[in-house]
Formats: C-alpha cells, structure tokens, sequence
C-alpha cells in the first residue's frame, strides 16, 4: 500500500528558477567522523537545499514540499519531521490531510519513531485524538 507523497517536488526540480535564491549547503564533517558513509549525489544535493532553506528559516510551500523530499529519502530524518511541523503551523496547513498523509507513510513504516512522534504532534495541534485507538489497532492488526 505504499504511496508517494503527493504534491512533493521532483529532484530535478533544483534546476529550475524556483530554486535560483537558494544555495545548498554542503555537509562538510568527512574529516569529523569516525566511518565513512557513501550518500548519492541526489541525496547529498536534496539535503544541501534543506540545510539552506532551514538556514534561511524559510516557512514556505516550497519548504514545506522540500521536507516531503527529504523524508521521501530518509523517512526516520527527525530535523525533516520537525521542520516540517514549523512550516505547517506557519502556513496554517490542512492538518487533517497532514493526518492522511501520517497514515499512509507509517502503514509502510510502521516501526518508526519519527513518524510517530510527528502523528502525535499533529494530533495535539488538531486537539482531536479521537481516530487515535482506531488507527493504532489498524497498524497492530497488520
């Protein structure tokens, strides 16, 4: 039952005038760390442009569809799920389609912290936990 997120922007959309004012930021600690981990390119480019935008402290559409990115690449980014929770109080989002779209990401990945603590930030922000039982029995039944 996994769906993409809808409405989220494509990788290659770095490369169009909408991103123009934005310089990604590169992670540069090879020579903090212990281990050497190989990102891809495209996972290094989407999050040199989520580091920039959060440096920015950017709370626009753009941002917010950038934390769908990320967590599209890394559903466990705690630093996306939070920004993403800044962007949505700020733009005064739909927070019962944030519910929906919660949903179907944790059906998938029903084991992942992140996404939990998000739900319940959500649920908090709606004040309305009543689907709460419901769809955690849902998760536990599969």
């Amino acid at each position: 039952m996994a769906r993409t997120m809808p409405g989220k922007i494509d990788y290659s959309d770095f490369q169009s005038s909408v991103w123009e004012d934005v310089s990604p930021i590169a992670l540069d600690d090879a020579d903090k760390t212990a281990v050497y981990i190989h990102l891809s390119e495209a996972f290094q480019e989407i999050m040199g442009y989520f580091r920039a935008i959060m440096a920015k402290e950017e709370k626009s559409e753009r941002a917010l569809a950038l934390t769908r990115l990320v967590i599209d690449e890394n559903a466990a980014n705690y630093t996306a799920w939070f920004y993403r929770r800044e962007c949505l109080k700020a733009l005064k989002s739909d927070l019962k389609a944030e519910l929906d779209l919660i949903s179907d990401i944790a059906i998938d990945s029903p084991k992942n912290y992140q996404i939990w603590y998000h739900r319940r930030a959500i649920v908090d922000l709606m004040n309305d936990g009543s689907k709460e039982l419901g769809f955690t029995a849902e998760i536990l039944d599969d």
